[in-house]
């Protein structure tokens, strides 16, 4: 029987240490389109992108050895439906070449979380 491999990277960011802290978010781990897209959300999506990121570098990194990357490298949106997902990975992201990649963004009262999940080949 074959079975698929699912590659899974959870970041969770504490709430209380980022507010009021925003535009300092922004300035370390964000393009402009991303700051324009995001200046008019809650903290909470602010930061769940931060954590998103740092998600996705970790499962890369843990996927492929060896491959370098920043926060400000990988540029996140939103579908239609308002879903966060991968717009770009600079130098890296072919839709192509590359597994497909899930997100989502969840917080509670104190804390914010990313998780990324990583379609993998099938074994």
């Amino acid at each position: 029987m074959m079975m698929q491999q699912i590659l899974s990277q959870l970041y969770t960011l504490p709430l209380a240490s980022f507010r009021g802290k925003k535009k300092d978010l922004f300035n370390n781990y964000f393009t402009q389109a991303e700051i324009d897209h995001l200046k008019e959300r809650p903290l909470q999506t602010v930061l769940g992108f931060v954590a998103l990121k740092k998600a996705l570098i970790q499962l890369i990194q843990s996927a492929y050895p060896g491959v370098s990357l920043h926060e400000k490298d990988i540029r996140l949106g939103h579908s239609p439906e308002g879903a966060p997902l991968v717009v770009e990975i600079k130098g890296l992201w072919d839709r192509t070449k590359l597994p497909p990649v899930h997100l989502s963004i969840s917080h509670t009262r104190d804390h914010v979380y990313g998780l990324a999940v990583m379609e993998g080949s099938e074994s």
